[in-house]
């Protein structure tokens, strides 16, 4: 699930849906880009500013506000942790070791030094990339296994994460509250 920074209000998720929060509705597929994750599985994503996303190295667009892939990157290492580790140095910065389910999905936040992860747990943590001894937060409230999650691109204290039944629930970071819950409208042939 990734939002794209042109409609603030529009996310998608992984079953290639665009969401509004206005009005519901399955989108043109044109505007996604498909991307092999670590496990082969396939994801769509967005492009947020016509770039290949299949280049899977990112930068922050203010490096003020955060750090940039190119100093700190991740990567599943088993069943239940996500490695942080410095890219330009190739060492490792820390194991992120809460979740009690196989992750799912990593991300940072475009503007500050926070990461997010989701499981199969049902789970969401948020982390402090700067200092990720422990989560900031947890966030417990879907009824299925976490697949995806995204921080908004403008708004700094809002995580959208989606669960295997197509639920998605809105996070609000700075006060560790659900503030939105979308459910997918399955349609009948």
């Amino acid at each position: 699930m990734m939002f794209q920074p042109d409609g603030p209000t529009t996310l998608t998720s992984p079953s290639n849906q665009l969401w509004d929060d206005k009005d519901i509705a399955q989108a043109d597929m044109e505007h996604f880009l498909e991307d092999g994750s670590l496990d082969d599985n396939v994801e769509s994503f967005l492009s947020h500013d016509d770039t290949d996303l299949r280049d899977t190295v990112g930068r922050c667009m203010d490096v003020s506000k955060g750090f940039t892939f190119t100093e700190v990157n991740s990567v599943r290492a088993g069943a239940n942790k996500a490695v942080l580790w410095y890219t330009d140095a190739l060492k490792l910065k820390t194991t992120l070791e809460e979740h009690s389910s196989m992750i799912t999905d990593v991300r940072f936040s475009p503007s500050m030094p926070h990461l997010a992860t989701s499981s199969f747990d049902k789970t969401v943590y948020v982390w402090d990339a700067d200092n990720p001894g422990f989560s900031l937060r947890t966030f417990m409230g879907h009824s299925a296994s976490v697949m995806s999650l995204d921080f908004h691109p403008n708004k700094d204290d809002l995580l959208c994460s989606c669960d295997g039944d197509g639920e998605i629930r809105c996070w609000s970071v700075n006060n560790g509250s659900c503030t939105r819950v979308f459910k997918v409208l399955k349609l009948k042939n």
